[in-house]
């Protein structure tokens, strides 16, 4: 193995060996070389320095080279070897000391539970002891159990994984009573010793059930991204309602000794006793949507599923980089960086004592003191390096994997259609599958979304701060692009406040009147218009019609044919059809049946529908209603505006010398005019509808329809 090179004070201790004076005290041995090491000047220790950072690094190329022989290969597998079963040693040492009292662990699945129960039964059938078997007889056994446990149906399995649950909470209280003990301190004393890790019955202090994916564990990925635990789920999370078969399951488990008999008792439960637990089943359903709605809207249940969605979102785009985005290039240093990576061993050497955030806080204040010249230096190495990487990432964006990345990164920020604080969950509670959920009536403005903003629209300028850091990309994060810009001070930023006002009035001003100017612009300004004008709407419906106690409008009234299949769709069902095959059939029999058959669904449709009408209008008329459409009406009312403009404009009448002859000549001028002012309007409505309008008052006209 290499030597360990010398330091600075034994260079030179080496140096002066002979003019050391022999013994001990003042002036003599060990004290004279200090007193002499400490009167050099920085100049005579630079040099020391300088080699002693020389044989460092032969030292280091050496260890590195030795470490690649193997000699030093076995000799590290030889010590962990030995390591390991030290380690080893000592634990089954500590577990016969301390943990032979421990609670046994319970089963880690319902299979072992199974296997349990059938081994206890045939001891307790034979009534003799349990004999010790050979591993091909155990095998053997197990082999069997497990093809009579492939038999069984998912509601009997259930069974055992419920007993699975029970024994593990029971495990779960003797343990945390064992750890009050005594006994398990002291083991925790002596462990920490011996450097022994400590037994861990409940893994991470999370009593996660077995075959649970720990909260705290998390998954790393080749790239170094970590998979996130989803969030755990609120104590007042409603859980799932049994189905019918569950339910007898339950009822009837304390009264077999064998659980896989329960599925022949089932079977042989006549119509009328299996209907007692499916109305079981509907009951307790319609109550898991009702608490499922209310855990929704709930603080805590919408903080759960945003953070939910979140963690799922994160966690696949994670996945996408992993499987896409291997070999994507890495982004250089900035200048910054360049200058630290540089200075950082310098400054380590003349400046020992600094460590971490105080060595990193020096070097940049060395760059702020460093000239503008050798700033330079470093700002074009960066750009150079910079250049490089945007062309090599501009080439693995052509990839077929980048492709395939950005699809799936773009799929996953879609936003859902569907408004309402309460999107997306209808599925969920039962009610409805078309994601829009109750919501409380202000979710409607977050989903709103106006035409497409078209590629030749002036884009927002860059402010100055942003065009200091585009000149200066890859200068560090955004903390020491911030601070760099803070340095500049007033008469350094001015530069790029003068550019982002140019930028402004350029884009803001001359770029945005020719983009209105054109068909595309004037199209996008009338859609945007009429897509303002529906978001109005939607806000007034919401705050009137979309609170709690507001009237609800009247369910649509089923047509004749829906009448028909819900009476005779309960009669097809008990036959043991399957879905399609009942559609099929219903579909078949309302063909088939004449008009004097359809008579009476039709009669009922008829009342249904005059019933529907008679609410609406009951609907209609309620304050909430008469609101929202008065809200709506001033939002799609036209403008008096050009009205008044005319009227102002007319003149003054003449006093009538011959009222009939002029009144014949007002009657015809007025006339013409009017003609010509109809085919103009229509002309201009044609070329609106082509190019778009112009002014606002036309794009509002435009869209007054739209609701």
């Amino acid at each position: 193995m290499p030597k360990k090179p010398k330091s600075v004070y034994a260079l030179f201790r080496d140096d002066i060996k002979d003019e050391v004076p022999a013994g001990k005290g003042e002036g003599k041995g060990m004290n004279f070389v200090k007193t002499k090491f400490a009167e050099i000047d920085e100049t005579a220790k630079k040099k020391y320095m300088e080699q002693e950072a020389d044989l460092k690094q032969k030292y280091n190329e050496e260890v590195k080279t030795y470490k690649e022989g193997e000699q030093y290969k076995e000799f590290e597998k030889t010590t962990g070897k030995i390591k390991r079963e030290m380690m080893t040693e000592a634990m089954k040492v500590m577990t016969l000391k301390f943990l032979r009292d421990a609670p046994p662990e319970p089963p880690k699945n319902p299979f072992a539970i199974f296997v349990g129960e059938k081994r206890r039964m045939s001891e307790e059938s034979n009534g003799a002891p349990p004999k010790k078997r050979t591993r091909e007889e155990a095998k053997a056994e197990v082999a069997k159990l497990k093809e009579e446990w492939a038999k069984l149906d998912k509601e009997a399995k259930n069974v055992y994984d419920e007993k699975r649950k029970d024994r593990f909470n029971e495990w779960k209280e003797q343990v945390k009573a064992y750890m009050e003990k005594q006994e398990w301190k002291d083991y925790i004393e002596e462990a920490k010793m011996l450097k022994v890790p400590v037994k861990s019955f409940l893994p991470n202090k999370k009593l996660a059930l077995p075959g649970q994916f720990s909260l705290h564990e998390i998954k790393k990925l080749k790239n170094g991204m970590k998979i996130q635990r989803p969030p755990e789920k609120p104590y007042n999370f409603p859980a799932k309602p049994p189905t019918a078969q569950r339910i007898f399951c339950s009822e009837k488990r304390k009264e077999v000794e064998d659980p896989s008999k329960l599925l022949e008792m089932w079977g042989a439960l006549s119509e009328e006793e299996r209907k007692v637990y499916e109305g079981k089943q509907q009951d307790l359903a319609a109550q898991y949507r009702e608490d499922v709605q209310a855990f929704e809207g709930s603080d805590e249940g919408k903080e759960y599923f945003k953070r939910l969605a979140q963690v799922r979102k994160s966690n696949a785009i994670a996945q996408a980089k992993d499987k896409y985005l291997e070999g994507m290039p890495k982004k250089p240093k900035g200048a910054i960086q360049l200058f630290l990576q540089e200075k950082l061993k310098d400054l380590k050497k003349a400046k020992p004592d600094l460590k971490g955030p105080d060595l990193k806080n020096e070097v940049r204040e060395a760059w702020k003191s460093c000239p503008e010249e050798e700033r330079k230096v470093y700002q074009d190495k960066a750009d150079n390096l910079m250049s490089a990487y945007e062309e090599s990432l501009k080439e693995f964006r052509e990839t077929e994997n980048f492709k395939k990345y950005a699809s799936q990164v773009r799929k996953l920020s879609k936003k859902k259609p569907g408004g309402g604080k309460g999107k997306g969950k209808g599925k969920r509670s039962g009610k409805s599958s078309s994601g829009r959920g109750k919501g409380k009536g202000k979710g409607a403005k977050k989903n709103q979304r106006g035409p497409e903003v078209p590629e030749s629209m002036p884009k927002k300028p860059k402010s100055a701060m942003q065009l200091f850091m585009s000149k200066n990309k890859g200068s560090g994060g955004l903390k020491a692009q911030a601070e760099a810009w803070s340095a500049l001070g007033a008469e350094g930023q001015k530069e790029y406040v003068d550019e982002a006002r140019s930028l402004s009035e350029q884009t803001l001003g001359r770029d945005m009147l020719e983009f209105r100017k054109t068909g595309e612009g004037k199209k996008y300004l009338r859609l945007k218009a009429a897509a303002a004008k529906k978001a109005r709407v939607d806000s007034a419906r919401a705050k009137y019609l979309g609170k709690e106690d507001a009237p609800k409008p009247p369910p649509s009234a089923p047509g004749a044919y829906q009448l028909f299949v819900q009476e005779k769709r309960p009669t097809l069902q008990s036959a043991g059809k399957s879905v399609g095959e009942v559609a099929k059939e219903m579909s078949q029999m309302w063909g088939k049946y004449s008009e004097e058959d359809r008579k009476p669904y039709e009669q009922r449709e008829a009342e249904l529908k005059a019933e529907y009408e008679d609410k609406m209008k009951e609907y209609k008329q309620s304050e909430a209603y008469i609101k929202f459409e008065k809200a709506k009406n001033a939002i799609f009312k036209k403008p008096k505006a050009k009205k008044e403009a005319k009227k102002a404009k007319k003149p003054k009448k003449a006093k009538q010398t011959k009222p009939k002859a002029k009144a014949k000549a007002k009657a015809k001028g007025k006339a013409k005019a009017k003609a010509r002012g109809r085919g103009k309007k229509q002309a201009s409505a044609s070329d609106s509808d082509v190019m778009g309008s112009d002014s606002d008052s036309d794009s509002d006209s435009s869209s007054s329809d739209s609701d």
